[in-house]
């Protein structure tokens, strides 16, 4: 009898999970079939529904053709790309150091320095703009690609996984460098850095995500289209009198794949980083 209900149970789980699967799924799907669609048959099979609404006929490009050759969305797009990247290589070199730090040295209020460190991440971001955006303002730096990357360089998240990660290692290894006269600029690049390979992947993942889909900070301090990032270049298929919903979904689903493509191959070492984290603090 146990052995009956168990398994309606996992019937049911089972049937449920794709029930609960299907309703995130399918709004995407529809998303990514209707971009190859021309723009008289968007919305083919909605009204009334059928399973035309799935359907990849008429097949057509010009819509990817049309975002890469919209001067705004690809200058944009380059644009993110720039900022991102240079928000992970330098962004992470400072929230490394930081962690190391925190994690192997005392010092003068380390307690006080490491409260602000965790409320950081815990203060929501948008709280932050009218005192960042005036700091900011105050450098002559508004409506730069400086602007848009300084204040993401310090990440709280990402130093709390660098010092949950570095505080496992034996100190054994960094004394025994003090004693053979490394610094510990080396003892960090030579020993830490080597064995962190996986917590540095996924503070750039973090990191490359934050500035991907940055939109508030963008919107304050970008002016001018050789400033301009991705999620406010969708903007632009939204027109007087009318929205370009073939444009504005093909330039949607390469926002969602482009960082898909590179989150599924390094997925293990987000996961893993986040998860040892959470398990070590």
């Amino acid at each position: 009898m146990n052995r009956k209900h168990n398994k309606r149970n996992i019937v049911i789980y089972h049937l449920l999970s794709i029930l609960f699967s299907l309703i995130f799924v399918l709004p995407i799907l529809w998303a990514l079939i209707a971009s190859f669609r021309p723009e008289i048959n968007i919305f083919q099979g909605i009204s009334p529904l059928s399973f035309k609404v799935f359907s990849f006929f008429p097949f057509t490009l010009d819509n990817y053709i049309g975002v890469f050759k919209n001067e705004v969305f690809s200058k944009a797009l380059l644009n993110t790309f720039f900022v991102a990247t240079t928000t992970v290589i330098i962004g992470v070199i400072i929230n490394a150091f930081a962690g190391f730090s925190f994690a192997t040295m005392d010092f003068y209020g380390k307690k006080v320095l490491f409260s602000i460190v965790v409320a950081s991440f815990l203060v929501p971001g948008d709280l932050l703009v009218i005192p960042t955006y005036n700091l900011i303002d105050s450098m002559g730096l508004i409506d730069t690609k400086i602007a848009l990357i300084l204040p993401l360089l310090g990440n709280g998240m990402v130093i709390f996984m660098f010092i949950q990660f570095f505080s496992q290692i034996p100190k054994a290894l960094s004394e025994a460098a003090v004693i053979d006269g490394a610094s510990y600029r080396q003892i960090l690049i030579i020993i830490y850095a080597p064995l962190t390979i996986p917590t540095i992947i996924g503070a750039s993942l973090i990191m490359f995500l934050a500035q991907w889909e940055a939109f508030l900070w963008p919107l304050v301090v970008s002016r001018s289209i050789n400033n301009g990032m991705i999620q406010l270049a969708l903007s632009t298929f939204t027109q007087q009198y009318g929205t370009l919903w073939g444009l504005k979904l093909a330039a949607s689903t390469l926002l969602c794949f482009i960082p898909l493509i590179i989150l599924m191959p390094l997925q293990k070492y987000y996961i893993s980083s986040i998860a040892s984290s959470a398990i070590k603090g």
